[in-house]
């Protein structure tokens, strides 16, 4: 028996020291990211499963024709999540879900329209599709190739306060140059821009104070086409922004660290496996001696 926890006493320590190393080591590895000043920073993401309930769309309904554009799509969500609209399988723009509803102003494609919502989480995972909701849009006046197309690979992007905000998207169909108009959503002036020829441009914008913002951009051929494209820009930090009428707030957190502080953590992650050890051997020595002394008295 005795020689049993001489044995179980010499692996406390290593135990000890594997689980420190093996639960600690990695949470805290993946935390250190590289920053562009060249130091050090701690972000975390907790990863969760995907949306598991659908967005819907109330508006419009199956069967509607249209002869103006844009429209209105509205519906009911879980609050939290970023909703994307998709007309015939292409993005047609975006909104932060605000008290279980949202609402999307889109363009519609001459013809049949089969309209989609999908609903993210903050890591860009999609939810089940909502139902399908099938309207037309006539325009006698005008064919499907001299409509304004206007549209983007980024349903939503941030920068922090102060920092440049890059857009990319892409214009085509009608009749070029565009004449180009960006509401930012943060109550400053529209911005107005010419583009000469269809294909991408980038849009840029800096936001002064943090917030989420509904961002609006028109876009119009020389021949009085018009495209619409509702997207979401954000404003990195604590906040809490009232954008055409919708409520929300976001919290964005970022913990600097030196390399300095980073060497300590590194060389704290070391050092506890062997203090652990060298703690556990101090015990493994005392249980040996008061066993030996045990044993002396007895005799």
């Amino acid at each position: 028996m005795f020689k049993k926890l001489t044995k179980l006493s010499k692996l406390f320590p290593i135990i000890v020291g594997l689980f420190v190393t093996i639960n600690f080591m990695p949470t805290i590895a993946s935390a250190l990211t590289l920053s562009q000043s060249g130091g050090f920073g701690i972000s975390g993401t907790i990863t969760s499963p995907p949306p598991t309930t659908a967005a819907t769309i109330t508006n419009p309904t199956n069967g509607q024709s249209f002869t103006n554009l844009p429209i209105s799509i509205n519906g009911i969500c879980i609050s939290g999540l970023l909703i994307k609209i998709f007309i015939n399988g292409i993005f047609s723009g975006s909104a932060d879900c605000t008290n279980d509803s949202y609402s999307i102003s889109a363009d519609l494609f001459i013809g049949t329209n089969n309209i989609v919502a999908e609903d993210y989480d903050s890591l860009n995972q999609s939810g089940p599709a909502s139902n399908t909701v099938t309207v037309s849009y006539v325009n006698n006046a005008v064919s499907a190739e001299s409509l304004v197309n206007l549209t983007s690979n980024y349903a939503k992007i941030g920068a922090n306060p102060g920092s440049l905000l890059t857009w990319p998207i892409d214009i085509s169909g009608g009749t070029p140059p565009y004449a180009i108009s960006v509401n930012w959503g943060d109550g400053k002036q529209p911005i107005l821009i010419s583009q000469t020829t269809a294909g991408s441009l980038n849009l840029t914008h800096t936001y002064s104070i943090a917030g989420v913002y509904n961002v609006t951009i028109n876009a119009t051929d020389t021949k009085g086409g018009v495209s619409f494209l509702q997207l979401v820009g954000v404003g990195n930090g604590p906040s809490s922004q009232t954008s055409a009428g919708n409520t929300k707030s976001t919290t964005v957190k970022t913990v600097g660290l030196s390399n300095g502080q980073l060497a300590l953590i590194i060389s704290l992650l070391v050092l506890i496996p062997l203090i652990t050890f060298w703690l556990g051997d101090m015990h493994q020595k005392r249980v040996i001696q008061s066993k030996f002394q045990s044993r002396q008295k007895l005799f």
